[in-house]
């Protein structure tokens, strides 16, 4: 293999590569029995800690599905949402959301719609783990039992 045949391949891998910074580090995908394959594109737990107001906590995220049929495209849901602090429910809420398609897939982005007050359980954590109640129809599971850090917004 000559230099520029070496160097074209080696430049195409570092465009290929750093057009998808972290894809293999937030991605997950989740198979159940019971619904469509599901895959976390995005997941995120932060505490909102700003000054001139109470602290809040908050999660926020994307997963993509592909449906089976037309029904569970309609009926696919984020129930709920529960978050863990080792191994003991901290919070459980029902998520706001926005469905809409993308080559061929459901994505529903959900985050929590109300600030919720900081429980000392998570005050000082450095991650929590996030469940997801998902459903499609008649179907439901508990999926994702992710841990994901807890960032800070001061």
């Amino acid at each position: 293999m000559n230099r520029l045949s070496l160097f074209s391949c080696c430049a195409g891998l570092f465009m290929i590569f750093s057009f998808f910074p972290g894809c293999c580090t937030t991605t997950q995908i989740i198979k159940d029995k019971n619904l469509p394959e599901v895959k976390i594109e995005m997941l995120n737990a932060w505490l909102n800690l700003m000054p001139g107001g109470p602290g809040s906590f908050h999660v926020s995220g994307t997963i993509s599905v592909i449906p089976d049929s037309l029904d569970e495209i309609k009926s696919f849901l984020v129930e709920e949402i529960l978050i863990f602090k080792d191994m003991k429910p901290v919070y459980a809420f029902i998520p706001e959301l926005n469905r809409h398609e993308k080559d061929g897939k459901i994505m529903i982005d959900f985050y929590s719609k109300d600030e919720m007050k900081i429980k000392n359980e998570i005050l000082d954590s450095d991650s929590v783990k996030v469940s997801l109640k998902l459903s499609a129809g008649s179907k439901q599971s508990v999926l994702l039992n992710r841990t994901v850090k807890l960032e800070r917004a001061y």
